[in-house]
């Protein structure tokens, strides 16, 4: 299997346009970060949510690898690299469920803007890709100029505004204020689903025009 990063640790472009990156944020978290979080008897936190972690079988499917185990590390930010800490991260036993939903958040970031969690080489206020990105979350002409170019605008102004929602609540400074991972699957499910029926109006819109323009012609 592949990891969700290239070689250079960028977020893959071939991910099949917007709805396809939505979709692979979704599978991971509904199969194995649900199950850990609320399944499980008792619990467990994965502590180790990253790109470098969610893999993709030839079908680019996507999976969650690693579940558990750092665990057994004592140094949790040494796992996880930087930029994926949550603010609350002192030590490991500050780490919680809600700790799993910032990294899932800046997981969903990294395929949003196509950007790495951290990035030395940016200007020093774009170096940290949260703290960039967050206060541009909810302005949608600014949501619209970071975006990954790779996806070249092939994505509805809404399907864009909702996923950012999303996102915007998983990387809250405040853990308390940050969603369950069920409620994190139910806002995806809804985001993959309405991105799918706007890109088949469009779509049938489109041919519909064609239509249209051959009678007028003909």
């Amino acid at each position: 299997m592949a990891s969700l990063t290239t070689p250079f640790g960028k977020p893959d472009p071939f991910a099949r346009g917007f709805a396809g990156r939505v979709g692979l944020t979704r599978q991971p978290v509904q199969v194995k970060s649900r199950y850990l979080h609320e399944v499980c008897s008792p619990s467990t936190i994965h502590k180790n949510i990253k790109c470098s972690n969610i893999l993709l079988d030839v079908e680019l499917n996507s999976h969650l690898s690693d579940c558990g185990l750092a665990s057994f590390y004592q140094e949790t930010n040494k796992t996880l690299g930087p930029g994926y800490q949550p603010p609350e991260y002192n030590k490991p036993s500050d780490y919680t469920m809600k700790s799993d939903v910032y990294c899932f958040g800046v997981v969903m970031l990294e395929l949003l803007t196509g950007r790495k969690p951290f990035d030395s080489s940016k200007p020093r206020p774009e170096q940290s890709l949260v703290r960039w990105a967050m206060p541009q979350l909810h302005d949608i002409g600014a949501l619209a100029q970071m975006v990954d170019p790779a996806l070249r605008g092939l994505y509805s102004p809404k399907s864009l505004s909702r996923f950012a929602d999303v996102i915007a609540l998983c990387v809250q400074p405040e853990p308390e204020f940050r969603p369950p991972i069920s409620e994190v699957v139910q806002a995806l499910v809804l985001c993959v689903r309405r991105s799918s029926i706007s890109k088949k109006i469009g779509g049938e819109l489109s041919t519909s025009r064609r239509s249209n323009e051959s009678d007028y012609y003909y």
